[in-house]
């Protein structure tokens, strides 16, 4: 990992070229801008500066778009292969004022549209329940405007379903009320209620009946039967709903622009960094003066634009409280791993390890080995491949895919040597035909001898540990440290050195550990006063042998998950040959099963070996020496989602 140089830029130019010059830099992609720290203005400076005058009127603009695309992908989806790529464009291309003229206007159109469409929505969700009110009350054949005469009053309402209705009649009657109650309707939570009285016997009738918990039913604004209204609603339903399929109809017609609506998207993306860029800028009058920081090897280019536009500037080596922003870069092979670096954390920008370069080799080789079978291997390294070459991703997802190309590869590798090809599928293909063959392992068969299998990746894991801890010394040496590349380094050199010996049954290994172990009691607390402290410190730091052991046992999970592919590939293999029995009938049910039993294999496997590979490197490994906590170089960039830039031919 070889962490870019950076360097600060300040500079100022003149109002009237702002714009240019942010789309000069924004074209060069390694500016990123910072907005300047207020408080270091003095109060004349103060009253320099003014308010941007930058609006964001790209944002608004693309926010309409995104909408119309939301709508064009919902009612008229574009068939589209996962495999299909970006449209590749010209910068003058995405920026033609002709395209982006009629992109807003479709988008205006389609958001108009998106507008009657969710309002029509809204107006069948309230027909929808009026007709849900009104269904009980299907029955009842008088208007509901209809409250009674001069004489007799008509109420109705609704009362718990447990109520005896009957049983209300008949207190209204025992209690000579001059009042009739009929029920209309019923339902598991209510029953619908008709109450028809004498204008002078209304309130002891409903009196009864709020006794019973009889509530009444004001439909206002309704006329006519409940007969009448849901056929009204009914049609006004129809009417609604076929509305909305002509809306749809129309946002499907507009489907002929989506791809300029997509480009423009991408332009107004652009168009939106460049002015959040200018409204963290400081302005006054007639000048603009802005921050930020350049890689130390792009900085030739980023003077090329400045002179071009006439503004001043300078660049200068960061002061001792500040924190660049943190930028990678390594070989063509190992850039892309820098992504699994990043789910850890950057580092600091005073780091001084090259964290990417060690991390590629072993991230593969435990990848590989938790994988461990031809057949996963070679169908993960052919999607990727197909991924990679089709669909021609960009960015981390770019970086993800490599990865996992890679990872195909380690594991076809790892499963020669370990003899795994979907498991034994050679072997339950054979038999099927009556035949019998067996693939061999070129190395060893891990089923066979798992304590080997278990020395072996321990192994590694003490070498993968050792060179974490090589990796600390090296930085306190580089710091001027050397003591403490002895005394917290060397010293541990000797105790596992040692431990490990001991099986050979060689004292000269005993020996090692012991002084090893002397050496962390004498030094492990040095920064103490007194030597009792120095020597609790030391034995405290002793008792960390322990992580050591349990760091290095954790390395098993590669013998145990590279075996796990193997048995559940076998097994699903042994499903499929259930049948004992040959031809092609047993063909055709041992490919079926395979194809679903080994596709489950796979996920599970990927998951597996990807997420324990990130384990044994952000725990075992970095735990030994990385320094997390870098910010991001996030520079102005023609950043785009659905085209991709190319180069103008001259």
């Amino acid at each position: 990992m070889a962490i870019v140089k950076m360097k600060r830029l300040r500079a100022i130019m003149p109002s009237y070229i702002e714009k240019k010059v942010i789309k000069d830099l924004t074209r060069l992609g390694c500016v990123e801008i910072e907005t300047p720290a207020y408080a270091n203005l003095n109060e004349e400076e103060s009253k320099l500066v003014k308010p941007a005058s930058v609006t964001l009127d790209a944002a608004r603009s693309r926010t309409v778009m995104v909408t119309g695309l939301d709508a064009l992908n919902r009612y008229a989806p574009e068939k589209k292969s996962f495999l299909t790529p970006r449209r590749q464009v010209t910068e003058k291309a995405l920026f033609d004022e002709e395209t982006i003229r009629k992109a807003n206007e479709v988008s205006e159109q389609i958001s108009g549209i998106v507008k009657q469409f969710n309002e029509t929505k809204t107006l069948i969700g309230r027909i929808s329940a009026q007709k849900e009110t009104l269904q009980p009350w299907r029955a009842l054949d008088i208007p509901f405007e209809f409250a009674g005469g001069k004489y007799f009053s008509v109420i109705i309402g609704a009362c718990p379903s447990e109520v005896d209705v009957k049983g209300l009649a008949s207190a209204i009657d025992e209690q000579e009320i001059v009042a009739a109650v009929e029920e209309i309707n019923a339902d598991k939570e209510q029953k619908y209620i008709l109450l028809v009285s004498h204008v002078d016997a209304t309130e002891e009738a409903l009196a009864v009946l709020k006794a019973a918990g009889f509530s009444q039913t004001v439909l206002k604004d309704l006329t006519g039967t409940a007969a009448e209204n849901l056929v009204k609603f009914d049609n006004e339903l129809n009417a609604a709903e076929q509305h909305l399929s002509e809306l749809k109809e129309k946002i499907a017609s507009l489907a002929q622009y989506r791809e300029i609506i997509e480009q423009t998207s991408d332009a107004l993306a652009i168009e939106s960094l460049r002015e959040t860029a200018m409204s963290s800028m400081l302005h006054t009058e007639k000048t603009i003066y802005f921050e930020g920081w350049v890689p130390e090897e792009t900085e030739k280019f980023v003077i090329g634009v400045l002179e071009e536009n006439g503004c001043a500037y300078e660049f200068c080596e960061m002061a001792e409280d500040e924190e660049p922003p943190v930028a990678i870069k390594n070989s063509k092979f190992v850039q892309p791993f820098g992504a699994i670096t990043e789910l850890y954390g950057l580092p600091k920008y005073s780091s001084l390890i090259d964290t990417n370069t060690p991390l590629a080799f072993s991230f593969i080789l435990f990848f590989g080995i938790m994988l461990s079978d031809v057949g996963c291997g070679l169908v993960l390294s052919i999607m990727t491949f197909l991924i990679l070459k089709k669909k021609k991703p960009d960015g981390g997802f770019k970086n993800f895919v490599t990865v996992m190309f890679y990872g195909g590869i380690s594991a076809m590798i790892w499963g020669v040597l370990f003899g795994s090809w979907f498991g034994n599928a050679p072997t339950a293909i054979a038999a099927i035909f009556g035949k019998e063959f067996a693939m061999k392992p070129l190395w060893f068969d891990p089923l066979v001898k798992p304590m080997f299998m278990l020395v072996f990746t321990c192994g590694i894991g003490v070498v993968h540990i050792f060179i974490g801890m090589g990796l600390s010394a090296w930085r306190s040496i580089k710091q001027g440290n050397w003591k403490d590349a002895i005394f917290d380094t060397g010293f541990w050199y000797m105790i596992i050195i040692g431990a490990i010996g001991l099986a050979t049954g060689l004292k000269i290994f005993m020996y090692i550990a012991l002084l090893g172990a002397l050496g962390v009691l004498l030094t492990a607390g040095r920064s103490k006063k007194n030597i009792f402290s120095r020597i609790v410190s030391g034995l405290g730091a002793l008792y960390g042998s322990t992580s050591y052991l349990s760091d290095i046992l954790s390395y098993g999970r590669l013998m145990a998950l590279g075996m796990c592919t193997g048995v559940i590939a076998s097994v699903m293999n042994l499903m499929g040959n259930l049948t004992g029995k040959t031809g092609v009938v047993a063909a055709i049910i041992f490919f079926i099963v395979f194809i679903i039993g080994q596709t489950f294999n796979l996920a599970i496997s990927l998951l597996g070996a990807f997420i324990h590979s990130l384990r044994l490197e952000f725990v075992e490994y970095f735990g030994k020496f990385y320094e997390s906590g870098g910010r991001k170089f996030k520079p102005l960039y023609n950043q785009t989602t659905y085209t991709q830039f190319i180069k103008e031919e001259n």
